[in-house]
């Protein structure tokens, strides 16, 4: 029995909804775990280094993806992917075991660029089941799933970190990925009565687009500048992430200080007393105490024997620094985890609420161009910000402000602008702007970061942001141009 077409297209909502909560779900609680790791074995400054890692790992990614771009259909693509992600957090459960530097940064890596992959994937498929139509009707609700799912995604990681669980994060979220998956082929099954404005262009080019199978390492890039609509794109993408890591490497170092000192009096109250009282000192933290502690992450495991041991003789102390330094490794993964966990919490239920109550009024009756130039005059506002001292829970305050405009109206700007592209655009072009794009971004911020940081006799901070604020311009301008485009397209 035939269904009618409006069930369908609640059907294709509804299933769409949950492929969106699940893997969303199953990525917020990979990103506190990550966090932790990251913090637990590196010291903040290993951050750009890391942003420089992600450019080359999400190029090389996305590159033997589009790969098979034309030699699979596009569900079977996104089969294949989302299954190899879930065997590889598997494999990283058990190799995370090993205490190794190596294999932790190589973790933290992966854990950094697949999910933009992934959810650039959906996202496509998604785009080739909705008519350009339907998007506005409707992804206010698929987002909504997004949202929703990346809200659970955090209060079960919430639950998981204060039940001890932490460890098991990577197999709760692999078996999430893989019932997203079951979802996206339920939706799949609804592609065969789409009605998009692409279909019978992407028809006419089909002899075109089997000759492109043979691409060259770059040719991306290329191909990407001969297209003006997604260039635009594309450059807004870069500017987002260049000025979300220049805010982060801001804020990061009051983060991991701040973090570092709620810690070190609950696993080293008795050394910091010890050694105030040596120095003759009535402070709350004992500075060289702290720093000592804090030093630590840097060296090799032969390299912290011999230092303890030194600081041991150096202030004639029997303590065992040794096992309560294990003890404070852990605990300050926890705690950074339980903060990153706390901040994505607010994140999504303010998201939530601009979902429910301001996104459709901003995208119906203000327009596309009014509702994608807010998150650059956000970030513009918060850069100038971290220009003045500001407390943790400021930063926390930031965060969830721009993070919500970025999850909520700012993505549902950015995917009806993919509505109105062909199914290149969106099973090519979006995976490769959503990811080393994405990632290029980051890159340049740490690029930039990193040299300006080894220019002595220059403010260092003050230049680079100032270039920050250049970006954000630069952001904002293009925001405006690909809206009057989109409006041309849809013939507004």
């Amino acid at each position: 029995m035939t269904l009618p077409k409006f069930k369908k297209e609640h059907t294709k909502v509804i299933l769409s909804f949950l492929a969106l909560f699940f893997l969303l779900c199953s990525y917020y609680i990979i990103k506190p775990f990550r966090a932790g790791v990251f913090y637990k074995n590196f010291d903040y400054q290993t951050a750009p280094y890391l942003q420089l890692s992600c450019i080359i790992g999400s190029l090389l990614l996305t590159k033997v993806f589009t790969s098979f771009y034309k030699k699979l259909s596009s569900i079977k693509l996104v089969g294949a992917s989302y299954f190899i992600i879930s065997l590889i957090h598997v494999s990283f459960y058990f190799l995370l075991t090993i205490s190794s530097k190596k294999i932790a940064f190589i973790f933290c890596l992966w854990a950094s660029i697949y999910f933009l992959l992934a959810l650039a994937i959906l996202w496509g498929n998604t785009n080739q089941i909705f008519s350009s139509k339907q998007a506005k009707i409707y992804y206010g609700f698929v987002l909504f799933g997004a949202l929703s799912g990346s809200t659970c995604g955090s209060i079960l990681s919430g639950y998981i970190i204060k039940l001890g669980y932490l460890d098991y994060s990577l197999l709760f979220s692999s078996a999430l990925l893989l019932i997203s998956l079951i979802f996206i082929y339920f939706a799949d099954h609804y592609n065969i009565d789409k009605i998009t404005d692409s279909v019978s262009l992407d028809k006419q080019k089909k002899e075109e687009e089997k000759e492109k199978n043979q691409r060259g390492f770059f040719s991306d890039f290329q191909e990407l500048f001969k297209k003006n609509y997604l260039l635009c794109i594309a450059i807004m993408v870069f500017c987002l992430t260049f000025s979300k890591t220049a805010f982060e490497y801001q804020t990061l170092p009051i983060i991991d200080l701040e973090i570092s000192k709620q810690v070190f009096l609950i696993h080293f109250q008795d050394l910091n007393n010890k050694i105030n009282k040596k120095q003759k000192l009535k402070q709350k933290f004992n500075l060289t105490a702290l720093e000592f502690i804090r030093s630590l992450k840097k060296l090799g495991e032969f390299q912290k024997l011999e230092t303890i041991d030194l600081f041991k003789k150096t202030h004639n102390l029997s303590y065992d620094i040794q096992s309560s330094y294990k003890s404070y490794l852990k605990g300050f993964q926890t705690q950074i985890s339980l903060w990153h966990n706390q901040t994505q919490n607010y994140q999504n239920i303010f998201a939530l609420v601009l979902l429910l109550f301001g996104s459709s009024f901003i995208l119906q009756k203000l327009g596309v161009s009014i509702a994608i130039s807010l998150l650059p005059v956000c970030f513009f506002i918060l850069l100038i910000l971290t220009n003045f001292e500001i407390s943790l829970f400021a930063i926390q305050i930031c965060k969830v402000v721009a993070g919500a405009l970025d999850f909520s109206i700012n993505n549902a700007s950015k995917e009806l602008l993919f509505v109105s592209a062909n199914s290149e655009a969106n099973l090519r072009f979006k995976p490769f702007i959503e990811g080393p794009i994405f990632r290029l971004g980051n890159a340049c911020s740490a690029i930039a970061f990193i040299f300006l940081g080894k220019i002595n006799g220059i403010n260092s901070q003050a230049i680079f942001l100032s270039l920050a604020l250049i970006i954000v311009s630069i952001w904002f301008l293009k925001a405006r141009d690909v809206a009057k485009q989109y409006n041309q397209l849809e013939g507004v």
